[in-house]
């Protein structure tokens, strides 16, 4: 057996504010999420992804990191590697706070709940508070409002939200929308400009159209870095590839 360092949620309480940057968070849910794409090759879910049961190597492999407690991971495919017939109810499995809505549903788990599981992990160290649960009934994009990065991450959620008991996930597609979060989290924000003098005006006829009130210059400086994120979007789009069944 192996030995490892702390794990992800020991690092991020180690930390001043209890939070990562995002870059640094984006960086380790890549390698976690490759963790979990080759342990669904082998036909196994975990089941109980959380921020706990992802550590970080020690020596020269403190860079990686390993994914632990195998305890109530399930194959999802039979000896003919088909999946299997998903069972009509199923007990609760795994962490309250970062199960899958399936899981909360009492419904079969497959993969994409293993992803579900795995974008909540990846909000909790970069979020200041944590990622506090998600109910049915919740908002869901309150779970990331606050981000920069808040439109690519409304994406990714949008493609694990859509997918069905057979469908096979495009960890591709995942892996592109986590690099373009890194750009569009690292470009510098535009400086707001600075405020103009005023300067007396003549007095416009009274039938001249009125005017709109001028913005601030801080919803300027907003409306502008917005415009130029929707177009840095735009160049390096990433567009939803078709879902796949098993076979």
């Amino acid at each position: 057996m192996q030995l490892v360092g702390k794990s992800l949620a020991d690092l991020k309480a180690d930390r001043p504010a209890r939070v990562f940057t995002v870059g640094t968070g984006i960086s380790a849910s890549i390698q976690c999420l490759e963790v979990v794409e080759n342990l669904h090759k082998h036909g196994y879910i975990h089941r109980d992804l959380k921020p706990a049961n992802y550590a970080c190597g020690v020596g020269e492999q403190k860079k990686l990191i390993y994914i632990l407690d195998f305890g109530i991971a399930r194959r999802f495919l039979n000896d003919n590697n088909e999946l299997k017939t998903p069972r009509d109810k199923v007990g609760f499995k795994g962490t309250v706070r970062f199960a899958a809505l399936s899981c909360h549903k009492n419904a079969e788990l497959r993969p994409k709940d293993d992803c579900e599981s795995w974008f909540y992990l990846l909000l909790d160290p970069i979020v200041p508070q944590g990622f506090p649960g998600r109910s049915v009934r919740q908002e869901r994009d309150k779970l990331f409002m606050t981000l920069r990065c808040r439109e690519e991450f409304r994406k990714l959620l949008d493609y694990i939200d859509q997918l069905k008991y057979h469908d096979r996930i495009d960890y591709s597609f995942m892996y592109q929308v986590l690099r373009l979060v890194s750009v569009v989290n690292c470009r510098p924000k535009s400086p707001p400009k600075p405020a103009e003098s005023t300067v007396a005006e003549s007095p416009k006829p009274e039938s001249e159209t009125p005017q709109k009130e001028p913005l601030k210059p801080e919803d300027e400086a907003k409306k502008k870095e917005e415009e130029e994120q929707y177009a840095y979007r735009r160049e390096h789009g990433v567009t939803f590839v078709q879902k796949h069944k098993f076979v």
